[in-house]
């Protein structure tokens, strides 16, 4: 008797949630119905006969009069094709806003979240990928859309390798939270030409003998008047190649007899409060990539940490200071444009004194692998684009010569 009693609550239960079940598809039928009313401009005619169809019009600018007819066998069945029409899903805009709060929320940089967001505003905010539904991407569509911007803004193979990590990333996130089943970037081809970019001219990026000489002596006379550890900084990351963010965070501790170890650096950390954007000037626990390394001092630079300890008569704390406080990225990239004021000439920046350092030794003959690890690059073609001609052309010329 029990069991029979059981059979039938079960039942009974059974048939309330198809009731409900039933009720909810209903109302989501009659909502989604009132809502495409409110939004379609055309008359949805019923069939005037049986077996005839329903039917209406939707905008298509590339119809004769600017519309075309759709049918369908049943009136529920037009309202899904013109939900799919008006209701298309999460936009590739909605989505893109999504993957900048993930990526923030999962600890990317400030900086690098920053810049997707001035590519998307330069690139892709008037563009018609913002609007595109993500479910139903046309791949077609996106690969011409994609032309058309590399065209229309003469971008560069670089400058589109940027841009595309916003829509990799942004289709990425939509795999991930399962709107789709795989990143149509995958398929996209550029087929439209690249601006050719020549590699700039090694005046422009090097200091070479004749500059380098006067910039050293120019550093030396500085020192000697001011006593200020940012021109004696600047010769240090000449001779050890630093990054001007780990010359900043350089402290005595890391000196590790004849090699210098780098563990961290100054970094402008950003991050998003509401629309804005604040940055801090921060200390980070790591290098740009991540990892730490041992750079080889010569003399000249072993020479710059015993006359700072003699200075400062401590062997701990960081090594440039001045006041007691360290030196910031931007005391000595002060330095170079007060140096470039006085001759008259374009400003190189700290950046540039990387390249000079690595074009230096390439030019001395040291093997380009340990060039490679002393600027704490992961490739190799990272460092051959640090290589320029250091030399004057009166010292090119004379190598030449000696060649044949």
């Amino acid at each position: 008797m029990r069991n029979v009693i059981a059979e039938e609550v079960l039942h009974f239960e059974n048939r309330i949630e198809n009731i409900q079940n039933e009720a909810l598809n209903e109302y989501m039928r009659k909502a989604k119905a009132e809502l495409i009313k409110q939004v379609h401009p055309y008359k949805i005619t019923a069939p005037k006969k049986e077996g005839g169809r329903w039917q209406t019009y939707v905008k298509d600018e590339t119809a004769k009069n600017g519309r075309r007819q759709i049918r369908e066998q049943t009136e529920e069945a037009l309202f899904n094709k013109l939900a799919d029409i008006y209701f298309v899903g999460e936009t590739f805009a909605e989505l893109y806003s999504e993957w900048i709060d993930y990526l923030l929320a999962y600890g990317k940089t400030g900086g690098t979240v920053l810049r997707h967001e001035q590519r998307y505003n330069k690139y892709l905010l008037d563009s018609k990928i913002p609007k595109m539904s993500v479910k139903k991407i046309n791949l077609l569509e996106l690969e011409a859309e994609c032309n058309r911007i590399v065209s229309a803004f003469n971008l560069t193979h670089h400058e589109w390798t940027n841009l595309k990590t916003i829509l990799i990333g942004t289709f990425k996130y939509a795999v991930k939270k399962g709107v789709i089943k795989e990143n149509p970037m995958d398929k996209v081809e550029i087929g439209v030409r690249y601006r050719q970019v020549n590699k700039p001219l090694s005046e422009t990026q090097v200091y070479k003998s004749d500059e380098y000489n006067d910039l050293m002596q120019y550093l030396d006379a500085k020192y000697a008047e001011t006593e200020d550890d940012s021109f004696i900084g600047i010769k240090f990351a000449i001779y050890t190649g630093m990054r001007v963010g780990e010359l900043a965070a350089i402290r005595y501790e890391n000196i590790e007899g004849r090699y210098i170890h780098v563990v961290s650096e100054e970094t402008a950390k950003k991050s998003k409060e509401g629309d804005k954007w604040v940055e801090e000037t921060v200390i980070a626990p790591h290098t740009k990539t991540y990892e730490n390394r041992h750079i080889a001092l010569p003399p000249q630079a072993l020479e710059i940490i015993q006359k700072m300890k003699e200075k400062h008569k401590k062997a701990k704390g960081y090594i440039f200071t001045r006041d007691g406080e360290r030196l910031r990225t931007r005391q000595y990239a002060y330095v170079l444009e007060k140096y470039a004021e006085r001759n008259g000439k374009p400003t190189k920046s700290t950046h540039k004194l990387r390249k000079t350092y690595a074009s230096r030794l390439n030019a001395a003959q040291v093997p380009i692998e340990q060039i490679r690890i002393q600027l704490g690059h992961k490739h190799l073609s990272t460092t051959l684009k640090y290589i320029y001609n250091p030399l004057t052309d009166d010292e090119t010329y004379k190598l030449m010569s000696k060649a044949f």
